[in-house]
């Protein structure tokens, strides 16, 4: 029995080693879903810059040196400390990033029946062995939470102002990365004021080397400084603004400008001198039949 404790927490290590190297180089997109590799790209994958699976192998190595040392219960103890930090993780992607990785599902599952299985000798009880693990899995919890969502944040004191007694509204889906969605803001300003309205930028990432630029961009208008709380909360905005953006035309794709102006609402694609001059047409028609597609940069492949 032994040996086989011995050989499932080997295991876990090598699959906690294996996650770590997955968030390094041309690994990055093991899992190769797009939920997989929008939890991996974001910034829960990373502690101090190191990939979260290096962090849960040490505790795993540390574990497996435990319990063959014979040192039974503080392997438990670590094994369930460690289960704690990792239902953290999967409760993060549950209720904030709303995106699942199926190895990460895996390898909590596979973590949390080596816990009870190594639990079993000393209480001699599976639900003994739960009851044992319960305090350090529920530390380690909160722990965690801490660490990634530390209160080191000092918002920026100046909001943007906007004035409801203006008719029209002017939202765009834009990409620091992309070079129509810049054109496209400079020019929307002067529709704005020219029009008398209100214009709302919401950044989006449209490539995951994109995605520090984006949140950079959130962070620099929200907070006085750019911390990694900060930055969590700002991918958060990030991803609330691409689902929209999918929400409205199926795909993530920049510029994606929406124009709300006599009780109606206009969605125009891209970016180029036929659609501010139809944009400008539009409002002065009320919105009649004006909606065409310009320049754009789709997710993944902006040029």
């Amino acid at each position: 029995m032994r040996k086989t404790k011995i050989t499932l927490i080997l295991s876990c290590f090598l699959f906690a080693l294996g996650m770590g190297f997955s968030d390094l180089g041309s690994f990055k997109n093991i899992c190769g879903t797009a939920s997989c590799i929008k939890v991996h790209a974001s910034s829960f994958a990373k502690l101090f810059g190191i990939p979260i699976g290096f962090f849960g192998a040490a505790g795993l190595f540390i574990a497996l040196s435990l319990e063959y040392f014979k040192k039974h219960k503080m392997a438990v103890l670590l094994l369930s400390a460690l289960c704690g930090f990792e239902a953290y993780f999967t409760f993060i992607e549950a209720v904030y990033i709303k995106s699942w990785c199926i190895l990460c599902i895996i390898f909590f599952c596979f973590l949390l029946t080596v816990t009870i299985v190594t639990g079993i000798k000393i209480v001699n009880a599976p639900v003994a062995a739960l009851r044992s693990f319960f305090p350090a899995f529920s530390l380690a919890f909160f722990i965690a939470h801490f660490i990634f969502f530390y209160p080191d944040i000092t918002l920026n004191p100046a909001l943007m102002y906007d004035n409801p007694q203006k008719n029209m509204q002017i939202e765009i889906f834009a990409s620091p990365s992309c070079d129509h969605c810049h054109k496209a803001i400079e020019d929307l300003r002067t529709i704005c004021m020219l029009m008398d309205g209100n214009l709302i930028i919401r950044p989006v990432c449209i490539s995951n080397s994109d995605n520090k630029k984006s949140v950079t961009w959130v962070c620099s208008n929200l907070f006085e400084n750019e911390t990694g709380t900060s930055r969590r909360l700002a991918e958060k905005i990030i991803w609330e603004n691409e689902q929209e953006v999918e929400n409205l035309c199926g795909s993530v794709t920049v510029p994606l400008i929406c124009i709300k102006y006599a009780g109606k609402q206009h969605i125009y694609r891209g970016w180029n001198d036929d659609i501010q001059q139809s944009i400008y047409s539009a409002i002065a028609d009320n919105f009649t039949n004006s909606t065409k597609a310009g320049n754009v940069c789709i997710a993944k492949n902006c040029d």
